[in-house]
């Protein structure tokens, strides 16, 4: 009895090795998109661009490291292209309305 529950731990074990390794160069793709998405917000038109190109990016990706059975990567990657995407969004708004973008600047005024 104890025998075949060992051999499908070992076995389910093995899977989850083998998903994670044929998963790994497409989740390094997805997190290459959402932070390269995120750089774009140096440049504050492209920034909105960058923004759109992580969320859907990372999300998309995540989806599908999901459906090839790396679950845990695939949430991490979506939920951070999410929220991440939010939060980095907010902070480049902030930044532009302090340095300025588009005539208008918090500091200009100074």
């Amino acid at each position: 009895m104890n025998h075949t529950i060992d051999d499908k731990v070992r076995d389910r074990q093995m899977d989850i090795e083998a998903a994670k390794q044929v998963t790994a160069p497409l989740l390094k793709k997805g997190w290459m998109t959402v932070f390269g998405g995120w750089a774009l917000g140096l440049v504050p038109v492209l920034g909105i661009l960058g923004w759109i190109v992580a969320f859907v990016g990372g999300v998309a990706i995540g989806i599908v490291a999901i459906t090839r059975g790396n679950t845990s990567g695939g949430v991490v990657l979506a939920a951070v292209a999410w929220l991440g995407t939010a939060a980095v969004g907010c902070i480049e708004v902030f930044l532009w309305a302090i340095f300025g973008f588009g005539g208008l600047s918090i500091l200009g005024g100074l």
